[in-house]
């Protein structure tokens, strides 16, 4: 499956959680507090995500594959931001636009030395050690940090799903995920547009 297939398929899945605004919050919840994608509870939220897959991503063993579980990561980390937010936490990244995970969070870092300082030290182990399940679980937290300062979230979580599931395939490509992650996180327009985070932080 394609990189480009699985953000399709993510936006296809987050498309049938948000609907146009009428949220599934039990599937929002579910996705929210399970851990892995075999530990969702609701059938509705299976349906979301399994149906938004291509046919030739979709596991028949019983264990998850990268589609699955790239997606799952994507959806988990998107429903820790669309909590308590009206309008859609997903925005697509545009060239003159970068609202990357990495770019959003980086532009926080620079909010305060206290925010910094925590996000810093949850994304240490994000960016330096290659595992996409403690990739998610850390991006989670950092997530719940920006969540305290920012009212409204806009990331692109279909580009994210694809590092997830990019990530996955190697020591190699997880490491240039993890290199791509840390030139969006630490690059210096982040200062420049730091003022502006400020403004909309609470």
């Amino acid at each position: 499956m394609p990189t480009k297939e699985v953000k399709y398929a993510t936006l296809r899945a987050v498309g049938k959680i948000y609907r146009n605004g009428a949220m599934n919050k039990a599937v929002l919840a579910d996705f929210r507090n399970a851990t892995s994608i075999d530990k969702l509870r609701s059938q509705d939220s299976l349906e979301a995500i399994l149906s938004s897959l291509e046919e030739e991503d979709l596991s028949v063993t019983g264990n998850p594959s990268k589609g699955e579980k790239a997606a799952f990561g994507a959806l988990h980390l998107y429903a820790i931001a669309q909590q308590r937010q009206i309008a859609s936490a997903l925005t697509l990244t545009k060239k003159e636009h970068d609202t990357s995970l990495f770019a959003v969070l980086g532009k926080l870092r620079y909010v305060s030395d206290e925010l910094r300082i925590s996000l810093d030290r949850v994304l240490k182990p994000v960016l330096t050690r290659p595992n996409y399940e403690m990739a998610v679980r850390e991006l989670s937290h950092a997530l719940k940090i920006a969540k305290q300062h920012v009212q409204n979230m806009n990331i692109d979580f279909a580009q994210l799903a694809g590092d997830l599931y990019y990530m996955q395939y190697s020591l190699q490509s997880a490491r240039k995920v993890q290199l791509l992650w840390a030139q969006k996180y630490y690059r210096p327009y982040n200062v420049v547009t730091s003022k502006e985070n400020k403004e909309n932080a609470k």
